[in-house]
């Protein structure tokens, strides 16, 4: 009875110890859990490759315009596709030996297949400024210029819109003589007034017609703007209309576009009659913004002495 006894106690201990250490595991156990909850976490950050492309792409450009501009487009092999290398045309279109003054991107566009669209405008001595979209394409981790295409509507189709738009409301309010809505349309060095109140604009609207748009393209002039031509169809009298058309020249200006040159008279040759209100027509001079070149060279962070 008395070995039973001392059997039953030592089977208690063992009971008794093998609790304890089972609690002291679970705590541990905790522990460990609640310390690797706390670690931080090394994960590696995977870069989108069009962020890649705009930290890198830029860069890379920056070296191709310099070998350009050397005249040693060799020192950019590396970064520009074999293709385009051996095509003299296309590098000359990109940049011509001696002339670059500055450039700038406008925006990378990603496109199908690891292409990208970079929108670039250049300006070129004395003040030659283009637009074109050169394409990049991914290959091994490296951005390698491959082509250089022209500029596409859906860059630049809004601004041909606002220009037509500008140009057609100028007509109407400088036939109604509505200085107040003349203003608006001009960058503010350009006086509304003359066109709806002297004697020799009243006349020149009243003997046109309707606008009718004949052209709206992109012209480098001191810088590229946004040139619309119009026919107006001028009377001369006998029923006869002039052979000519108007020319306005619109930019960006801020958040909106403006009208910066307004040469509604243009290159047309007229007749007039001696008897109306202004029978010389010579006075109707072109206007535009005195600070056009200064304005482009700013945008592309020149000043006139670089």
């Amino acid at each position: 009875m008395r070995t039973a006894k001392l059997l039953k106690f030592i089977g208690g201990v063992f009971i008794l110890v093998a609790i304890v250490l089972f609690l002291r595991a679970l705590r541990t156990s905790h522990s460990n859990q609640d310390t690797t909850a706390d670690a931080p976490t090394s994960v590696a950050r995977v870069v989108p490759l069009l962020e890649q492309a705009k930290q890198t792409i830029p860069v890379n450009l920056d070296a191709i315009y310099k070998a350009l501009n050397e005249g040693n487009p060799m020192a950019a092999r590396g970064l520009v596709a074999q293709g385009m290398l051996n095509n003299y045309g296309k590098l000359d279109y990109v940049c011509k030996p001696y002339t670059l003054r500055s450039h700038y991107i406008e925006a990378i566009i990603e496109r199908p297949g690891g292409q990208f669209e970079v929108r670039t405008r250049v300006l070129f001595q004395p003040i030659q400024e283009q637009a074109y979209i050169l394409l990049f394409r991914a290959v091994q981790g490296q951005f390698i210029l491959e082509d250089v295409t022209e500029r596409t509507d859906d860059w630049f189709g809004p601004e041909k819109e606002a220009a037509t738009e500008l140009a057609r409301n100028f007509i109407y309010a400088a036939k109604a003589h509505k200085a107040e809505n003349l203003a608006p349309l001009l960058v503010p060095s350009v006086p509304p007034s003359p066109f709806a109140t002297d004697r020799c604009w009243q006349q020149f609207f009243y003997n046109t017609k309707e606008p009718q748009i004949n052209s709206v393209e992109l012209k480098s002039y001191k810088g590229l703007k946004m040139e619309v031509v119009l026919y107006l169809d001028p009377g001369t009298g006998f029923g006869y209309s002039a052979l000519g058309r108007s020319h306005f020249l619109v930019d960006r200006v801020g958040d909106d576009y403006k009208i910066v040159s307004a040469d509604p008279r243009g290159d047309y040759n007229m007749l007039f009659l001696p008897e109306e209100e202004c029978p010389d027509k010579s006075v109707l001079h072109k206007v535009e913004d005195p600070n056009l070149e200064e304005k482009t060279l700013r945008r592309f962070g020149l000043r006139a002495s670089n």
